[in-house]
């Protein structure tokens, strides 16, 4: 058996001793089919299953039908065709479904590692007074000791995304009915199209709800660069998190200094283009703007 297998069955028994809670996972998807199967093979082999996969399609067509009819019968899927957009309505929309105890929000085009449910399942039966954890990327090379988010500095250094945070269902429960924004995020109406990860996460902070940063927490999601007007979207939307939160000169400036790092280790043309959009957008200047001359 080698040292992988071990593990693992290692953690299956310490899991099964526990009794462990019940994982939901809430999977909004739209245009995308391939990278769906490979999440739902990634699924398939965990240590410990989730209790429930709750996939809310958002797709015109029927595209992801033949997907579901057969991974059913396989995985503990519950399929939902719904005709409107916005991933944070449809995660909302999950969230009121969720029977489990934890809940998690992978991205449509991320894959779990082996051991990444048991790892939730471990963490929150260990950390009792813990209502939310951020994992990280299999590649990163963040600090590996667990740290409790204090502010929103916090927030940002850790590099939260939707897929790898994982809460508690009472968190659900306490900030229902919006428990996302719905005005932000990606298929949203408004220009904010991100972000509202790290929205989420600060209305938790302010609820005096405790957050855990946990590298050991993996998943895999390789996050492609967009392109310009995605990226100056993007930084928009960091700028609208700011204003909305009121964080302040001191959040305002570090986040529109950062993207000057990047250039200064690589000043290419490119890199040039896309900081100035980053830097641009996250200024805020051309909302200001628009709203100077109506």
């Amino acid at each position: 058996m080698n040292l992988n297998a071990s593990v693992n069955k290692c953690h299956a028994i310490i899991i099964k001793k526990m009794k462990p809670g019940r994982v939901s996972l809430v999977l909004c998807t739209i245009g995308r089919v391939k990278e769906v199967e490979l999440f739902l093979t990634s699924v398939s082999k965990q240590i410990i299953k989730p209790y429930e996969l709750i996939i809310i399609d958002q797709n015109k067509d029927d595209c992801l039908i033949k997907t579901i009819r057969y991974w059913e019968t396989k995985l503990p899927i519950r399929y939902y065709k719904v005709n409107f957009k916005g991933v944070c309505r449809a995660r909302n929309f999950g969230c009121e479904l969720i029977k489990g105890d934890f809940v998690g929000f992978p991205d449509d085009d991320c894959r779990y590692m082996p051991n990444t449910i048991s790892d939730v399942v471990l963490f929150f039966g260990k950390n009792k007074e813990c209502y939310s954890v951020i994992g990280s990327k299999e590649n990163s090379f963040n600090n590996t000791r667990a740290k409790v988010i204090e502010n929103v500095l916090d927030i940002f250094i850790s590099k939260a995304e939707t897929s790898n945070i994982f809460i508690r269902k009472e968190i659900a429960m306490i900030m229902k009915p919006n428990i996302f924004d719905e005005s932000i995020g990606p298929g949203s109406e408004g220009p904010y199209s991100s972000n509202d990860e790290t929205d989420f996460l600060i209305r938790i902070l302010r609820k005096k709800l405790i957050i855990v940063h946990e590298p050991k927490i993996k998943i895999i999601h390789h996050s492609s660069e967009g392109s310009l007007k995605k990226t100056f979207e993007y930084a928009l939307s960091r700028y609208n998190l700011i204003s909305k939160h009121k964080l302040g000169l001191f959040y305002y400036i570090i986040n529109i200094i950062q993207p000057l790092t990047s250039l200064i280790k690589k000043p290419t043309i490119k890199n040039i283009l896309y900081a100035n959009a980053k830097i641009l957008g996250r200024s805020g200047l051309p909302l200001i703007w628009m709203r100077l001359i109506k």
